[in-house]
């Protein structure tokens, strides 16, 4: 994937290349891209420590040795992302918003659901793999902060419950500081491997249809 770069307060700033070190000496070989929306007023999917959280889902087709998910908000002056894209219904009609909230992101590998057929079904059992707040590695929100985030996760295949295989995940997305969550946003995941089919949808419904 190409750099991107987008302004802020007139002044460019740089997204770099996605990878597995802060430097992207070695850029991830595959990055998906979601552009999401969520409205003032949407009732959060969970509260979770207090905080509004809304969940992103993602189909994984195999299992990856490292996945690393960044969020950054707002998407206004954002050029578009290269590679598999999928977008929220109405996120092309609030695009050129100028709200955005400070992510925090978790991830989550749901431990009963590995087949597409199945997405849908009650997840029995979500395991939780990484978590972040703050990333120095992400450029400055409009507040002039360095607040969007980025975690990175290895698979662990010695503990099934944190092994990065196929099947269910989701991305949980809040505000870490005032709880609510208005605006637009970009989140990318990244493979150091090639991987087809992976879908990203804000409902299990979208990614089921999308998983293969």
């Amino acid at each position: 994937m190409t750099c991107l770069t987008f302004l802020t307060s007139g002044c460019a700033a740089r997204l770099a290349q996605f990878g597995a070190t802060p430097d992207a000496a070695a850029p991830y070989q595959e990055v998906a891209s979601y552009y999401g929306y969520v409205a003032p007023g949407t009732q959060p999917d969970e509260t979770r420590q207090n905080r509004k959280t809304y969940y992103v889902y993602v189909w994984l087709p195999s299992g990856v040795p490292e996945l690393g998910v960044r969020v950054v908000s707002p998407t206004k002056d954002l050029p578009q992302a290269e590679g598999q894209m999928f977008r929220q219904t109405d996120y092309t009609g609030n695009a050129d918003g100028k709200e955005f909230f400070d992510p925090a992101v978790l991830l989550e590998r749901c431990t009963t659901i590995n087949n597409p057929r199945e997405i849908g079904q009650t997840c029995a059992a979500w395991s939780r793999l990484g978590e972040n707040d703050d990333s120095n590695e992400l450029p400055d929100q409009p507040s002039g902060r360095k607040t969007n985030a980025l975690l990175r996760v290895t698979s662990n295949n010695a503990d099934a419950n944190h092994a990065l295989m196929r099947g269910l995940y989701r991305v949980g997305l809040s505000d870490a500081k005032r709880g609510e969550v208005n605006g637009t946003y970009l989140l990318q995941l990244g493979t150091p491997v090639q991987l087809s089919g992976i879908a990203i949808g804000r409902t299990l419904d979208e990614v089921r249809q999308l998983a293969r």
